[in-house]
């Protein structure tokens, strides 16, 4: 089976550092929120600590021997611990902090996450490295909040959103859903400095045991397809920038679904714009381009749909998928028409 040393494993092999959620006596708030006496809670941080051992501590410790006698002598890539999982109240930020307390001097080098998404809760909480608010919603949750993170304070701690998702009123996981989350994705990478992380959730499923309607990957006894939300995050995560670029809108504001998020790759040498259209009607776009030289070819790819109703499927799994083209006219100034439904990156070489 895929154990905890199979899943350290399967982090090292692919060169991910590795998260490790744990049970602080408390059960998930949206089943029952029951709890145990906080006379077992030593238990469950001794457990804890058995398991960062387990990951990273060295032969002089119980369970990094066990870890050296299973064959890996190096330390795993565990750098992230979350404590408890969807878990809040007044019960568990003083929990929390018991945890962090003990924890926290003995594993510096880890990161502790609370369970604890924005509220009142975090007004409660001592020391925090990192908080993890989930959001499962309708489209135009998204939308709205595209800047929630814009004003939020800074130095206090980390975000990671650990579970998002449009998951009501859009069928089986549409393009309406794909892009309301494209939309929020801009909002998180211009506010990176603040979110460092985030995970879309459910990641995948069997359609022959249906449990969720929209996990990205679906699979069967043959297939594997995406979603158009599958492609949301490969398009953001294969053009992630380096850094941030202000962008300045000017003139009558555009009106409805839509948002723009600029960066520059400095490894390529190219400014990476994002656009997200969410109307029906195709959407023309003045930019200029405050760099210091722009190349006039450059590459624009495009994830679009006929509707916002659209949908992957077995039998059509590619019906919506990036498709790019060259772009040969780039410029200081220049104007580009972005389809319907669509997200769309344009890659141009630019020195800044």
């Amino acid at each position: 089976g895929f154990g905890y040393h199979e899943f350290l494993q399967f982090c090292e092999d692919i060169e991910a550092e590795a998260m490790f959620v744990t049970n602080v006596g408390l059960s998930c708030r949206f089943r029952n929120g029951d709890y145990v006496d906080e006379s077992q809670l030593p238990v469950y941080i001794q457990d804890i600590c058995d398991a960062i051992d387990y990951a990273i501590g060295d032969g002089t410790t119980e369970w990094g021997a066990k870890r050296m006698k299973a064959g890996h002598s190096k330390p795993f890539p565990l750098k992230y611990v979350e404590l408890g999982n969807e878990n809040w109240g007044v019960r568990y930020t003083e929990i929390y902090t018991k945890f962090y307390n003990v924890l926290k001097p003995k594993y510096p080098q880890i990161e502790f996450i609370s369970s604890i998404g924005f509220g009142d809760d975090e007004t409660r909480l001592g020391e925090v490295d990192m908080i993890d608010p989930h959001w499962y919603v309708k489209s135009d949750f998204f939308w709205k909040n595209t800047h929630l993170f814009d004003n939020k304070e800074r130095g206090k701690y980390k975000v990671y959103v650990g579970e998002y998702a449009c998951n009501q009123e859009v069928g089986s996981g549409n393009m309406e859903a794909a892009l309301s989350e494209a939309a929020f994705m801009t909002g998180m990478e211009r506010n990176s400095d603040l979110v460092t992380m985030s995970s879309y959730a459910p990641l995948i499923e069997n359609s022959n045991r249906r449990d969720w309607c929209t996990n990205m990957i679906w699979v069967n006894n043959e297939q594997v397809i995406g979603r158009s939300s599958y492609y949301v995050q490969q398009l953001f995560s294969q053009n992630r920038p380096d850094t941030n670029l202000k962008v300045l809108s000017v003139g009558e504001p555009v009106q409805g679904k839509v948002e723009v998020i600029a960066g520059y790759d400095y490894q390529k040498g190219e400014t990476v714009i994002k656009v997200v259209n969410g109307e029906s009607e195709k959407l023309d776009l003045i930019f200029e381009l405050l760099a210091t030289s722009i190349r006039a070819k450059g590459r624009i790819i495009t994830l679009s749909a006929a509707s916002g109703k659209d949908e992957n499927s077995f039998e059509i799994p590619l019906l919506i998928s990036p498709q790019e083209i060259s772009y040969d006219k780039f410029a200081r100034e220049f104007t580009y028409n972005f389809k319907p439904y669509s997200l769309t990156v344009l890659r141009i070489k630019t020195s800044l």
